[in-house]
């Protein structure tokens, strides 16, 4: 479950694997599904992590969230924070590879 600044619950994420490409590309239908699990609509989006190599020799990881539409108009709230979100997990993933 993901909490709000208020630490109350507000949901969760629901995903499924829909293309992988070993070592080089994964695609997820990403869905934010509310504190009711079972009765709560749940906001499909779609996610794509790309990883490349680069001339230095290292890997360049590229992450695309989209199909965010639907869920911006019915939880504004939680769509703006997707960037953040995405920004912050990959900054202390770039932390932790460094």
């Amino acid at each position: 479950m993901w909490h709000a600044d208020a630490a109350a619950d507000v949901g969760g994420f629901d995903c499924e694997i829909v293309e992988l490409e070993q070592d080089r590309r994964i695609v997820w239908r990403w869905g934010f599904v509310g504190p009711q699990r079972d009765t709560d609509p749940r906001y499909d989006s779609l996610l794509t992590v790309t990883l490349d190599d680069t001339p230095a020799g290292g890997t360049a990881l590229t992450l695309v969230h989209e199909r965010l539409d639907e869920l911006a108009a019915a939880l504004p709230q939680v769509a703006d924070n997707v960037r953040g979100g995405w920004e912050s997990a990959l900054d202390k993933l770039a932390e932790v590879a460094a």
